[in-house]
């Protein structure tokens, strides 16, 4: 039973977040300052000279923009499926009073 008293949702921890980040960006320049060997990738026509630490933050982000375009359209069916249903819903609910 409530006594009255509010319960607070506790907030997250943004002081750790913002340490997390922290590391994982110097762990990245670390990573960028010690992998700075040039690498020539070879693809069909195209031969591209670049520092590995660019090519696998590149690919990284090209994976990451891959991702969020099959999880975007896995989002909107799931959407379009819960309004049909929640209309569907709606309708039987209206015609049984």
């Amino acid at each position: 039973m409530n006594s009255g008293r509010f319960n607070f949702i506790s907030k997250p921890d943004y002081m750790k977040q913002l340490i997390f980040a922290i590391v994982i960006a110097l762990l990245a320049v670390v990573f960028a300052l010690q992998n700075t060997v040039p690498v020539t990738v070879n693809l069909f026509f195209w031969d591209v000279t670049m520092s590995l630490a660019l090519l696998v933050t590149l690919l990284l982000i090209t994976g990451m923009l891959v991702g969020l375009l099959i999880m975007s359209k896995t989002v909107y069916n799931k959407n379009t499926q819960l309004r049909s249903m929640q209309k569907q819903q709606n309708s039987t609910i209206q015609n049984k009073y």
